[in-house]
């Protein structure tokens, strides 16, 4: 069996993206870290989890998902003691989370999902759903973490 293709915002043209508002009326955002994962996995873990994730979604819904832009790097500071480790604060997360969403929401998208594959941004996440919740009434935004999933 073949699953569809999911698809990509960046592979878009901006035509496409106006048609894709109304036809994958849910936008995907797969959001990661950029830290340590032992010895012998990438820094980038925590993204491609998400990212991975965020296909599959994507491609079941068949066409009425798109996957936006990745959040590549989260709140980390606990992993500074590790070289590669690149972090965000809370309030930098939560303003580029923020103005991802009012960009989408701008051009007509009420659907959006978060996929983080990284623990540490979850709080973030939780308190800018609340306060999306007050200032776009009609937005739909939800976040989920990989990890228990």
């Amino acid at each position: 069996m073949n699953a569809a293709q999911p698809l990509r915002l960046a592979e878009m043209t901006t035509e496409e993206a106006a048609t894709a508002v109304t036809a994958s009326p849910v936008v995907i955002i797969p959001a990661g870290a950029f830290e340590q994962h032992g010895p012998a996995m990438p820094l980038a873990t925590d993204t491609i989890r998400a990212e991975g994730v965020a296909e599959r979604v994507a491609a079941a819904l068949a066409g009425g998902a798109v996957i936006g832009p990745p959040l590549p790097v989260g709140v980390s500071p606990h992993h500074l003691a590790f070289a590669g480790t690149v972090t965000l604060t809370t309030t930098t997360l939560a303003a580029v989370v923020r103005e991802y969403v009012e960009s989408l929401y701008r051009h007509g998208w009420r659907k959006i999902l978060v996929i983080t594959g990284h623990g540490g941004n979850n709080a973030t996440l939780s308190t800018v759903a609340q306060d999306l919740l007050t200032t776009h009434p009609d937005l739909q935004f939800a976040w989920t973490p990989v990890t228990s999933l």
